[in-house]
C-alpha cells in the first residue's frame, strides 16, 4: 500500500510537470506570434516611410519640385547603397523631346551621383512635368520614377524599347 501511494504521488508530480511545460510553451508561442506581428507592422511602417519620400512628388509638378525629387532620389540611393530593393530607377523625358534619360543605380558611387546631376540639369524650372511612381509588387517599395515633360507623352511602349521595362528594376 505504501508503494502504491508513492507511485500515485510520483505520477501526480509528472502530470503537474507536463502541465507546467505545456503552459510555458503556450506562453512562448503566443509571445513569438506577437513579436512577429509587431515586426511585420514595423516593416510596413518602413515601407510607408520610404515610399512617402517619393510619393509626395506624384502627379503634375513644377520643374523646381522635379529637381528636388531627383535630389531626394540621389540621397536615397546614397543612403541605401547596400539594399538593391531601395534603389529606384529614374526615367526622365527632356523638354526638347530628345531621348529618355535613364538612371539605373546599382551602387552608390560617383558615377551614379553624376548621372542624377545630369538628369537634374535637363529639368527646366519654369516647365511642368508629370511624375509617375511605380511600385514593385513583391516588396511594396517604389522601384522606378518616370518624369514626363507633358502628361502622358512618355508611353509605356516607349519604355519597353528601353533596356529595362516600365516596371522598374525588377526588385
Amino acid at each position: 500500500m505504501e508503494n502504491a501511494s508513492k507511485a500515485l504521488i510520483i505520477a501526480g508530480a509528472i502530470l503537474l510537470s507536463i502541465l507546467i511545460i505545456a503552459i510555458g510553451m503556450y506562453i512562448y508561442n503566443s509571445s513569438t506570434n506577437s513579436i512577429q506581428n509587431a515586426a511585420g507592422q514595423i516593416s510596413q511602417q518602413d515601407i510607408s516611410a520610404f515610399n512617402n519620400q517619393l510619393d509626395m512628388y506624384s502627379d503634375r509638378q513644377v520643374g523646381t519640385n522635379v529637381k528636388a525629387l531627383i535630389t531626394t532620389m540621389a540621397s536615397i540611393c546614397k543612403e541605401n547603397a547596400e539594399e538593391e530593393t531601395k534603389l529606384p530607377d529614374l526615367f526622365l523625358e527632356p523638354t526638347n523631346g530628345g531621348t529618355v534619360i535613364e538612371v539605373k543605380p546599382t551602387v552608390a558611387d560617383g558615377t551614379m551621383q553624376s548621372a542624377f546631376n545630369k538628369a537634374k540639369a535637363k529639368v527646366e524650372a519654369r516647365h511642368y512635368y508629370n511624375v509617375v511612381v511605380n511600385t514593385c509588387p513583391e516588396t511594396g517599395l517604389i522601384d522606378s520614377v518616370v518624369i514626363e515633360y507633358e502628361k502622358g507623352s512618355l508611353l509605356s511602349e516607349d519604355l519597353n524599347e528601353l533596356d529595362t521595362t516600365y516596371a522598374g528594376n525588377d526588385h
